[in-house]
């Protein structure tokens, strides 16, 4: 393991009082994206000085592309941004690479049509036997909703079949008749 990612597990641990599960997850994170600096050619000298904000951006990317859930990318990047403070910290590189603030930018043209289209909500609307609601008459949405019905919510009370004596003794007859005819046929 990185000597600086171990040094950062340990402050975690024992300055910070991280528990083993914290430090443990910081650990898979940081080892993930150490192996993934190393392949992309970076960290040649092993140090950390050459890390850019492009090799951060870069990992993000990577993580989408293997379509991690978000809270997971999100996790990661909070260890990488709490392990690029220590490196300034520990005077190991001179600029945090993730001081800068990440944004999403929508791509070109998801914002121009904002406007709500009626004429598509109501034709969907229509092919799913459903109705169609805008700002003016959403005050009679609660009225349009169909009555509901009772339903049953406790279960019903349990039947011990297996304790009747009636059954029991139609089990040990059948039993009987199967013995009996698998003896005549000499199924034995």
């Amino acid at each position: 393991m990185d000597a600086n990612i171990q040094d950062f597990l340990n402050h975690l641990a024992a300055e910070k009082g991280s528990s083993e599960n914290t430090v443990a997850a910081y650990r898979n994170d940081l080892t993930q994206f150490h192996d993934f600096i190393t392949r992309q050619g970076r960290l040649q000298d092993g140090g950390w000085e050459e890390l850019t904000r492009d090799d951060l951006v870069n990992y993000i990317l990577w993580l989408k592309e293997r379509e991690y859930a978000s809270a997971t990318v999100a996790r990661k990047v909070a260890a990488m941004k709490s392990f690029c403070g220590y490196l300034v910290r520990s005077d190991a590189v001179e600029d945090n690479p993730a001081a800068a603030s990440f944004t999403v930018v929508p791509p070109p043209g998801e914002l121009a049509r904002l406007a709500m289209d009626a004429g598509d909500l109501r034709a969907a609307a229509k092919t799913s036997q459903g109705r169609f609601f805008d700002a003016r008459s959403a005050h009679r949405l609660l009225d349009a909703l169909p009555a509901g019905r009772q339903v049953r919510i406790d279960s019903l009370p349990a039947v011990p079949v297996w304790n009747s004596p009636l059954l029991a003794g139609l089990f040990v007859a059948l039993l009987t008749c199967e013995w009996l005819i698998r003896r005549r046929l000499g199924w034995t």
